[in-house]
């Protein structure tokens, strides 16, 4: 495995398990205007997915690297 691989695999991990938890705690808010919430979450969700196919994309690279 490429060590520059590794750290941005391991940053992307980081920052994937931070946005989650941001998600769920706005997800189980109850107060504030709800239609701001409800896009909020919308816009957090697609950035996860984001992340998680970058996480993908990482772990394909790192494992096969390019030819």
């Amino acid at each position: 495995m490429n060590p520059q691989y590794d750290l941005q695999i391991a940053v992307t991990k980081q920052k994937l398990a931070s946005l989650q938890i941001c998600y769920e705690s706005i997800r189980q808010e109850t107060e504030g205007d709800e239609f701001v919430r409800i896009v909020t979450l919308r816009s957090l969700k697609r950035t996860i997915n984001q992340f998680k196919e970058d996480l993908v994309r990482l772990q394909a690279h790192a494992h096969n690297p390019a030819r």
